[in-house]
């Protein structure tokens, strides 16, 4: 072999031991492939029900607790993802989330008790602006499961301290896939209110006059109609109040009461007409009306106090 053979032998040699031992990389394309197989996507769906039987008014008395609205709400997965459930609640109007105590437990054979079960671990309980935990059961379903969650409310004051008090409230029911990919189901929405009881109605307002040494004096007696039964509660009695102070001019355990000059002292007057029953402690928002007068010139003589024009 020449001299000439073995030089380019000897590159060649060297060439491939650097390449065996150094770092390689290969890229290449291929046509696209027909597939056979048609594609599926999954979808996350999901459904809330029986929200609407936790509509009440709240009506107890006042050194009894309050009643327990029980529903069942039945959660179905009618998506074809599984999904893993969280629970939420917005409330519009004016009682407080926080007034509101939610208990939540499994129903047993798809029945709910009339009462939350005190069993350890059984029911979770919060409030609607702290809401209790899912049962370990409700945090999680199949496709095209379902199952029956109980619901219990009730308010976490008297009914003296929220009267009046309403709101609609909104459960929802969100199932998620991953972080991402979510399905809300709210329920329907449900009033949840307080009693207070109602105006006494057909206020009017009567001129009379009384004489004092010859001299006349002039007042008026304001009478009104009680509140009909169901719309209040025993024990009524009936304020004067001055407006907007609210400090109670004059009481009465009848329909009516005589207003004079000594009682109103300023003109013009705003007062409201209210009821007050104590059988679930609560008072009216009160009937307006505005009287005029003034104290006289002899002292009570020839003062006077005027109904509205």
């Amino acid at each position: 072999m020449n001299r000439a053979r073995l030089a380019t032998l000897g590159v060649l040699v060297v060439f491939l031991v650097f390449f065996a031992s150094s770092g390689a990389s290969a890229s290449w394309t291929a046509g696209p492939q027909n597939l056979s197989a048609a594609s599926t996507a999954a979808t996350a769906t999901s459904t809330l029900t029986g929200t609407s039987a936790l509509a009440t008014s709240y009506k107890f008395q006042v050194a009894a607790a309050s009643p327990v609205i029980v529903a069942p709400l039945t959660v179905t997965n009618t998506g074809t993802a599984p999904l893993a459930y969280t629970l939420s609640a917005a409330l519009t109007g004016t009682l407080p989330a926080a007034n509101v105590t939610l208990s939540l437990w499994m129903a047993v054979g798809g029945v709910c008790q009339a009462t939350v079960p005190t069993g350890a671990g059984v029911a979770t309980t919060g409030t609607l602006a702290a809401l209790p935990a899912l049962p370990g059961a409700a945090t999680s379903a199949v496709p095209a499961a379902s199952f029956v969650l109980c619901a219990a409310t009730s308010l976490g004051t008297t009914v003296a301290a929220s009267q009046g008090l309403s709101s609609a409230v909104t459960l929802t029911m969100t199932g998620r896939v991953g972080t991402q990919w979510s399905a809300a189901a709210p329920g329907a929405a449900f009033t949840q209110s307080v009693f207070r009881t109602a105006d006494p109605s057909g206020l009017t307002c009567t001129p009379k006059t009384q004489l004092i040494l010859g001299l006349l004096q002039s007042y008026v007696t304001l009478s009104w109609t009680a509140p009909t039964a169901g719309t209040t509660g025993t024990g009524l009695s009936y304020q004067l109040v001055r407006s907007p102070a609210g400090t109670v001019m004059k009481s009465s355990t009848t329909t009516s009461v005589d207003v004079m000059w000594a009682d109103l002292g300023v003109s013009p007057q705003a007062l409201l007409v209210k009821a007050t029953e104590t059988q679930y402690g609560t008072t009216s928002p009160g009937l307006p009306i505005t009287l005029t007068g003034n104290a006289g010139i002899i002292g009570v003589i020839l003062e006077h106090v005027n109904c509205p024009a």
